[in-house]
């Protein structure tokens, strides 16, 4: 298979126009450094790997030097997450050296403070994951596909994701482990400043939790880890972009951080790889995964929602001060869940649709108190996102 084109390619072009240079993060592997060739491919740019030895040493110590020998316009600097002063080094190349930078790095350290501090209004960030269902489908040329082979095509990427390496891998399951061991090295360890196995015995735990909620304590409690422990190993697997934290959704944002979170993995494969499991049977958390993954790869960071009376709503994306009630289902009928009807008729001023994703391949369109639910298979669940989100920021402007 030849390359495949990623979704957020035109928005690093944009940047990389608009700004001195675009930042790629994302999870390991993920794809940022063929991305990043791809686009320096028609601009002459010159790839530098800050895993080389030498090559750090002259960008952290000797930046001038470095840039004598780097010296075109453009440079494509992968794996900078290594440099400890890659904000300083990158602003250098771009205001003293006028260059142009396209960097990579597998760890949202690169979104620190201490990095992005030199790099207000000089840079551009993409967030890149692996790749989405839809991205999948326009590489296999099946986006209008018949239900039955976008079932099986959505089945296959519950159970291994979309790691570029996986998809195309004919050994789906040595690959992911390998990813998962490798991740854990050189990227959840080293931030956390622990050894692998700390971080083995936590993430494990967080498979336990299965798309639950999950305190901190009970998350020590069973990796026999203190709890600042786990904390700082929970920071550094989100920071490693190997989970993700979701929050519960409320209009009191206090409210938001004294209740416990979500945490889920941020690829179905690798929540496999850790859980040893690549059987036949899909489960619900299996899905709910799927979902957030499809989320966060179109830039949204969503929430969940829960009442003190057991009402609750897998996903609540927020724009603005408009908020889409998500609910997750392996299959569904013609109801509307009890969980998205309580939160329409607690918000229904601030909702402008309602969603129901499962697999079942049947969609339909309903409405509650005055809102929209609409029923969409996991294939079909960004665009109808995006539909609504467009729909909205037009009546916005208008």
């Amino acid at each position: 298979m030849n390359y495949i084109e990623r979704s957020v390619e035109k928005k690093a072009l944009e940047y990389l126009e608009t700004f001195n240079g675009v930042i790629i993060t994302g999870p390991r592997r993920a794809g940022k450094t063929t991305l990043a060739r791809k686009i320096g491919e028609n601009l002459g740019a010159e790839f530098v790997s800050m895993d080389h030895p030498l090559e750090l040493e002259y960008f952290e110590k000797r930046i001038d030097s470095f840039a004598r020998k780097h010296n075109g316009k453009y440079l494509i600097l992968d794996e900078v997450q290594y440099a400890k002063n890659a904000g300083r080094g990158i602003k250098y190349l771009t205001d003293v050296e006028e260059r142009k930078v396209i960097a990579t790095g597998s760890s949202a350290e690169l979104l620190s403070k201490k990095v992005t501090s030199y790099l207000v209004g000089r840079v551009g960030i993409v967030e890149l994951f692996p790749f989405s269902l839809e991205e999948i489908l326009r590489a296999k040329g099946l986006v209008n596909a018949y239900p039955e082979e976008l079932k099986d095509i959505s089945i296959e990427y519950i159970k291994y994701g979309g790691y570029p390496e996986v998809v195309l891998s004919s050994r789906k399951e040595d690959v992911l482990q390998n990813l998962l061991i490798t991740a854990v090295q050189r990227d959840a360890a080293r931030i956390a400043d622990t050894n692998e196995r700390e971080v083995m015995r936590v993430i494990i735990a967080i498979a336990a939790a299965d798309g639950n909620t999950a305190e901190f304590s009970g998350l020590a409690r069973d990796s026999d880890l203190r709890y600042q422990a786990v904390r700082k190993i929970v920071d550094a697997l989100e920071m490693s972009y190997l989970v993700h934290v979701v929050r519960p959704y409320h209009k009191n944002k206090r409210s938001e951080l004294r209740k416990a979170p979500k945490i889920y993995f941020t690829d179905t494969g690798i929540k496999h790889a850790v859980e040893e499991r690549f059987g036949d049977v899909i489960h619900g958390s299996d899905m709910e995964t799927a979902v957030l993954s499809e989320l966060l790869k179109v830039g949204l960071k969503p929430k969940y929602w829960r009442t003190k009376g057991g009402a609750e709503v897998d996903f609540i994306v927020e724009v603005g001060l408009q908020t889409i009630p998500i609910e997750v289902k392996l299959n569904w009928g013609e109801k509307i869940p009890s969980g998205l009807r309580e939160f329409i008729k607690t918000y229904a001023d601030q909702t402008p649709a309602a969603i129901i994703v499962d697999l079942s391949g049947t969609e339909w369109k309903n409405e509650f108190n005055g809102v929209p639910v609409i029923k969409t298979p996991l294939w079909n669940m960004t665009k109808t996102v995006k539909d609504i989100l467009a729909a909205y920021c037009k009546s916005e402007a208008e």
